[in-house]
């Protein structure tokens, strides 16, 4: 916690404003996220009815507001006195801070548990959602299942019928991430029923902040009113209103192009096609398959994006994506050079073991290995709705189960012994994807508790199965043990190279093909396992 004279926060708010801001506490989460917290709930938000932030809270000042998530935009302590607010944060310790400060029942529930499942599974309906979490932005590699097609529509099915949803996004010129926040909004508009998709939504824009409000029914008369009165009075731009004139676009904070206003525009209705600076970027929607919406390098426009903006550009790209891919290509290209280097001096295999088979099977079986432990990662984030937590847990459990099954795996050199191995994986990983990708609400319902220990059931006979390939392989070569520090060296090349694979393989194509591409690589392997064994008969 920090506490000074000198910080202030007020995002969103009017130029116009001619009052001092008040004085907040600022609670760091993580070493990179600022959460403003008053000294005392409730808080005199005097500037509140001057800024985007507080704007949700004056179209909507009466009735149950739900807060998804905790950032510098300050719903929690903005709202107004006649909103009872449930506030959904997967912190527990920014929700006993905001407890310990005032924020009680009966105006404040607060619920540490991720946005996503508390939508999935609550039966309440709102008269305001706000999702504060979206101003903190992300990482282009870390999973945000809010942000998704079937997430915002979970959040259009909680609403009231004249019900808000109110989304925060920072400005960036050329649009960055705004484009996708759109298309994922007008898909899942789509997907909730909404014949018109654009006259759902209202996009008003300041000097450093976008709010898009949507709603569940086109929006009312009334809203678009109170909307453009506020922008008259404090000076905010329309970027997207159903019946917005020309007049009414950059109008106050002027660009050379309303370029966010023609983004929305190709959009939702289609009439024109995105604006060039929009393409720059990734303008596809992210599904709850590829939770990525922070996302946003094209790859084949980033030399045209850093000729473009020179240096400026550096603070486009994604740079979590470009050091993955730079991390594979190291890898290979040492790998390439030591694992070839020591063949000189190996014997050649005696067979049916060969160079070319040893390096095939333990290259597979490293790659299918990470691919799919990472894959299950990433989903495991949906349910625990905590990346430390669920990395935890995945890693442990598969470090404990193929450990064990790595002791218990079959001695006998046969056929019949590797078909088994690799049936008991198949049966593994049917169970485990099946579960994880197709119950997605099933696993959501239960409480924490139970909700990890049915992961880890789940979770534990595919580790186990997957440890007991590699020491049966390594048994091929208890006449030949020369070759066992090289078929080691390969499979931690692989395992390496997967690390950094994978997350390239899901932000791109999404979580189920890095599942069916490690999944693949076991095909393999077992083709290789077959071709060094006869049926029934122990090989020398």
């Amino acid at each position: 916690m920090l506490r000074s004279e000198s910080l202030r926060y007020a995002p969103g708010l009017s130029l116009a404003w001619p009052q001092p801001i008040p004085v907040m506490d600022v609670a760091i989460i993580g070493s990179d996220t600022e959460v403003p917290l008053p000294g005392a709930f409730p808080y005199d938000a005097h500037h509140a009815p001057a800024s985007l932030a507080g704007l949700p809270f004056a179209l909507r000042p009466h009735g149950a507001a739900l807060v998804l998530g905790a950032s510098a935009w300050q719903s929690p302590a903005l709202a107004g006195a006649e909103n009872a607010i449930t506030w959904i944060e997967p912190d527990q310790r920014v929700l006993d801070i905001a407890r310990e400060r005032g924020a009680r029942s009966p105006r404040f529930a607060l619920i540490a548990d991720q946005p996503y499942r508390h939508l999935a599974i609550s039966p309440a309906h709102y008269d305001l959602i706000v999702a504060d979490q979206a101003y903190n932005g992300g990482d282009a590699a870390t999973e945000d299942y809010l942000f998704t097609v079937e997430g915002i529509t979970l959040a259009l099915q909680r609403l009231a019928a004249d019900g808000l949803l109110a989304v925060p996004l920072r400005v960036e010129q050329p649009p960055r991430h705004l484009t996708r926040m759109l298309a994922t909004i007008k898909q899942a508009l789509v997907r909730y029923g909404a014949a018109a998709p654009w006259a759902h939504l209202a996009v008003l824009r300041g000097l450093q902040t976008h709010l898009l409000l949507v709603a569940p029914r086109p929006l009312l008369k009334a809203d678009s009113t109170a909307l453009r009165a506020f922008a008259r009075q404090w000076q905010f731009d329309f970027d997207w209103l159903p019946d917005v004139t020309g007049e009414e676009v950059n109008r106050y904070h002027k660009l050379e192009a309303p370029t966010f206003f023609a983004t929305a525009r190709a959009i939702f209705t289609g009439e024109a096609a995105l604006p060039d600076d929009a393409t720059w970027f990734a303008t596809d929607s992210a599904r709850l398959s590829r939770p990525y919406l922070w996302r946003s390098l094209r790859w084949e426009r980033a030399p045209h994006l850093i000729e473009t903006m020179g240096w400026r550009a550096m603070a486009y790209l994604d740079w979590s994506l470009i050091f993955s891919a730079a991390t594979v290509a190291l890898v290979v290209m040492l790998a390439f050079v030591l694992i070839l280097a020591p063949l000189g001096r190996l014997p050649p295999g005696a067979p049916p073991l060969s160079r070319l088979s040893i390096a095939a099977y333990f290259t597979v079986l490293g790659l299918g290995y990470l691919l799919i432990e990472i894959a299950v990662l990433q989903r495991v984030i949906l349910f625990s709705g905590q990346p430390v937590l669920a990395a935890s847990m995945v890693f442990a459990v598969f470090l404990i189960g193929s450990g064990v099954g790595s002791a218990m795996a079959p001695e006998a050199r046969t056929r019949r012994a590797a078909l088994h191995i690799f049936a008991v994986i198949a049966m593994g990983f049917t169970m485990a994807a099946t579960a994880l990708w197709l119950a997605t609400d099933v696993l959501l319902e239960p409480e924490t508790t139970l909700r990890l220990t049915l992961l880890i059931m789940l979770i534990l006979p595919l580790a186990w199965a997957m440890g007991r390939p590699f020491p049966w392989a390594l048994r091929q070569f208890a006449d030949q043990p020369r070759w066992i520090p090289w078929a080691w060296a390969i499979n931690g090349f692989a395992s390496v190279a997967a690390a950094s694979l994978a997350p390239l393989i899901s932000v791109h194509h999404g979580q189920p093909v890095t599942l069916a591409i490690g999944a693949l690589c076991y095909v393999v392997a077992l083709m290789v396992a077959l071709r060094w064994t006869t049926a029934g008969v122990a090989f020398h």
